[in-house]
């Protein structure tokens, strides 16, 4: 979870999603590009603590979009 105002370029989401931890990010700054909604982690708006949270209840609950999302996010290519 990256609930950030502003993030340059979100280095911190990068090292999760390479480690295989699906993320759930403000869409903001670098993250907007670096995490791929749906594909290698969420986006959410900032400043929205209840899409936040529905993010995460989205990732937690479902193992299987789970596993996907670590997958994508660990993949050579994932922004490719």
């Amino acid at each position: 979870m990256i609930p950030s105002f502003y993030e340059s370029f979100g280095l911190v989401a990068i090292e999760a999603m390479a480690c295989g931890c699906p993320v759930v990010a403000s869409r903001v700054g670098g993250l907007s590009y670096t995490v791929e909604h749906g594909l290698t982690g969420l986006t959410v708006e900032p400043r929205q603590p209840e899409r936040l949270a529905e993010g995460i209840r989205q990732v937690l609950g479902d193992e299987d979009f789970r596993r996907t999302l670590s997958n994508n996010a660990s993949a050579p290519t994932a922004s490719s």
